[in-house]
């Protein structure tokens, strides 16, 4: 049980950690919408998609790794819970 206890606290914290990842990702993005907005004059539209599109994908597959986290923490809760039965 200690053991089980013990991942389920790791799983938080790296839960926490990547949230705060997924969160300056999707924080970067609107830096290039923004910037995008603001230097549509002199700035190279295919370097921006390519920029924001590497963002993106990056930034779902923060999504994906958090969506994981979270379905293990889910099935180590329930086994805690079970166990505390």
């Amino acid at each position: 049980m200690k053991e089980k206890r013990e991942r389920y606290e790791s799983l938080v914290e790296q839960e926490d950690k990547r949230l705060q990842q997924v969160q300056t990702s999707e924080a970067l993005t609107m830096v290039i919408l923004d910037y995008t907005y603001e230097r549509a004059m002199d700035l190279d539209l295919l370097t921006a998609e390519e920029l924001l599109g590497r963002v993106h994908r990056y930034t779902e597959e923060l999504r994906l790794s958090l969506l994981h986290l979270r379905l293990e923490k889910a099935y180590v809760a329930g086994r805690l819970k079970a166990e505390s039965r």
